[in-house]
């Protein structure tokens, strides 16, 4: 970006003692508050940075499943995933993220019959759009009909 330019930020976050920060949306106000967790010092009160993340792919993964059954003969009736991030000491890192995304789908033109199966894989698959998901996570393990199961590392 030029100099000459200003810089048009998107968020601002503060620092709060102890170990605790406020990050806020600047297009509608909104508030995000993180702590850091029992277990590295913190209060755990609300989520972790890490927690962030994890939750992150996960909402970024249903946002890109929801837009492409837009233009699609189904429609999104609904996701829901579980989130499990494990954590890994020396270095503390994140080791492991899963995330079981269960998926449901209904007929676009008869809302009382279920989708094809062949839409709900094809919507399983979009999940490929989200490139730092992609790349944190690889591809998916369908585990059971209208579920899948993303994970990347081990504890």
């Amino acid at each position: 970006m030029p100099n000459d330019q200003p810089h048009i930020w998107n968020y601002t976050s503060t620092y709060q003692d102890p170990l605790r920060t406020n990050t806020t949306h600047l297009a509608s106000g909104v508030v995000i508050q993180t702590d850091a967790p029992t277990d590295n010092h913190g209060l755990g009160e609300t989520f972790s940075p890490t927690d962030l993340l994890s939750t992150s792919l996960a909402t970024c993964v249903m946002t890109i499943m929801g837009i492409h059954s837009q233009s699609k003969a189904y429609a999104l009736a609904g996701i829901r995933a579980n989130i499990q991030k494990t954590m890994a000491a020396q270095p503390r890192r994140v080791a492991a993220i899963t995330i079981d995304l269960e998926v449901s789908l209904i007929d676009r033109h008869d809302v009382l019959r279920p989708a094809a199966a062949s839409h709900r894989v094809l919507l399983q698959l979009c999940r490929l759009c989200c490139r730092r998901y992609r790349r944190l996570l690889g591809p998916p393990a369908l585990h059971r009909a209208n579920a899948m199961i993303l994970t990347r590392g081990g504890a």
